[in-house]
């Protein structure tokens, strides 16, 4: 009995010994009768933006060739030979990685003879977008406390925030999307800086920052006005300056009962110089604005949202008012013309009434420099034809309302076409009238058309004349409306024509009549 257990036992020796063997081939690490190199440990998981850090330490480098890294995708699955250093370095960065997925990681050491260690203990990352945003994400503020927006991973557990980029005066703290921070005193751009650790202690890799604009106060250094005490009118211009020494921000003047003109940094307006800090408005007077020694105040508000005690120009201004206006009633363009316009406008009611001046342009825009076509002393005259101009064209007009001091305003603005030149309407040619027998007498009615140039009698010995048959005569007057031709041939039949020419060269022919004398 003895015997067979002894048996038994052999046998089971033999075959845990053979376990053995198959597990050694299987490990990871040298064989056992080989010294190993040191196996890395402490290890340090940061991650970032589709990133993850690793470092670590071992004990001693000396005879390390290199590192080699595992990685797996699932905490249930052996990380795999993933990459190596290419030289004994204590850090790896893995990069291109997906955002919140988990990775699995471990490290071992390969000597100079390719001998490789043991494995470190398995570590795991999630990368992800951190983000670090101010008060939304704007330029300035105009207060110390600031609403600090984080972005982090799922896992994210604290966060340290601090205006030092060493973090040297700031500890860590739960982790949440939002927190309240007080900026550093002293205006002027201030930077806030965080960094993020999850669950498992692992912290980003790099800080993440934003910043924003400190301003808790705002002044003016000076209003300006640029009348020089001279009176002024209704379409002049007056130049106003407020020097804040600050852009971005929002400037106004009060001109007398004139309130909140807006004013410029930005180039446009009379404004000389983008964001300088000196807003400026080139202010076109309205035909209703009347004041006498009036106040120019100036205000502003800063991009911070600061308002600046507002100040007063040295000056004062002083603006007297135009005439009132006329009204212009449609032009029209005179019937059987196409060179003539006429113009209807309402009377004046200024006591000091001096002048109706009436300015013309063939654009859009009519004002005091385009051209002066008329000058009418009679408060009474409200209608005029303007003549002499281009068919189918378009012409605009102003009428000008002048006072005894040479103030002015102007009426709205219209515009009419003159008519397309037309030809001349023709004329009815009675038969001839025998005189003798070598004369006949030509008979017409009249062309009444404005643009008359002349009438054109031409002659053949055969129907159907036109302008290049024998031209008879030409008389340019339209009240004459006989004409004798004589010198004929006796018994020889003749045929006429009579052609109206308009003073753009335009014709119509009449009826044609033949006679024989």
């Amino acid at each position: 009995m003895k015997r067979i257990f002894l048996i038994l036992t052999v046998i089971g020796l033999s075959l845990l010994c053979l376990s053995c063997e198959r597990k050694l081939k299987q490990s990871t690490g040298p064989p056992l009768n080989l010294t190993s190199p040191p196996t890395p440990k402490n290890i340090i998981v940061e991650v970032g933006d589709k990133t993850v850090q690793l470092d670590w330490s071992v004990d001693s480098l000396n005879g390390i060739a290199r590192f080699k890294i595992y990685r797996s995708d699932s905490a249930g699955v052996d990380p795999k030979l993933y990459d190596s250093t290419a030289t004994a370095t204590t850090s790896y960065a893995d990069l291109g990685l997906k955002n919140g997925h988990e990775y699995f990681y471990q490290v071992s050491s390969v000597a100079s003879d390719n001998l490789e260690g043991y494995k470190s203990v398995k570590v795991s990352a999630v990368p992800n977008l951190y983000s670090v945003v101010i008060n939304n994400d704007n330029k300035y503020t105009n207060t110390r406390n600031v609403t600090i927006s984080l972005t982090g991973a799922s896992n994210t557990r604290h966060v340290i925030l601090s205006e030092d980029s060493l973090f040297g005066d700031a500890s860590w703290q739960t982790f949440s999307g939002s927190k309240s921070f007080t900026l550093s005193f002293g205006d002027g751009a201030k930077y806030v800086y965080a960094k993020f650790r999850d669950q498992d202690g692992n912290e980003t890799i790099n800080s993440y920052w934003d910043d924003i604009l400190l301003d808790t106060q705002a002044s003016i250094a000076r209003v300006t006005e640029n009348t020089g005490g001279l009176t002024k009118q209704a379409g002049e211009v007056i130049h106003f300056t407020v020097n804040a020494s600050e852009s971005e921000g929002t400037a106004k003047v009060d001109l007398g009962t004139v309130r909140d003109l807006g004013l410029f940094d930005d180039g446009t307006h009379g404004d000389l110089m983008i964001n300088d800090g000196i807003y400026e408005l080139d202010y076109v007077i309205p035909t209703d604005v009347e004041m006498q020694d009036a106040v120019v105040t100036g205000k502003f508000t800063d991009a911070a949202g600061n308002q600046a005690p507002s100040k007063t120009a040295l000056g004062r201004v002083t603006i007297v008012k135009a005439p009132e206006p006329v009204n212009l009633f449609t032009p029209f363009a005179v019937t059987g013309s196409y060179s003539s316009i006429t113009l209807n406008w309402s009377a004046s009611s200024e006591a000091d009434f001096a002048s109706y001046r009436i300015y013309r342009s063939t654009s859009a825009g009519v004002n005091l420099n385009s051209g002066l076509i008329a000058n009418m002393t009679a408060k009474s005259t409200t209608s005029f034809t303007d003549t002499a101009l281009s068919e189918t064209t378009w012409y605009h007009y102003r009428i000008f309302v002048f006072d005894a001091n040479n103030l002015s305003s102007g009426s709205n603005e219209d515009s009419a076409r003159t008519n397309p030149n037309a030809p001349p309407a023709a004329v009815v040619l009675a038969a001839p009238t025998k005189i003798d027998s070598t004369s006949l007498k030509l008979v017409w009615t009249q062309n009444s058309d404005s643009d008359f140039a002349s009438y054109r009698i031409f002659r053949s010995t055969a129907a159907n004349v036109d302008t290049l048959d024998v031209l008879v005569t030409i008389i340019n007057q339209a009240g004459t409306t006989t004409f004798t031709d004589e010198n004929l041939t006796t018994g020889q039949t003749y045929y006429y024509k009579v052609f109206v020419y308009d003073q753009k060269g335009l014709a119509a022919e009449s009826n044609e009549v033949s006679g024989t004398p």
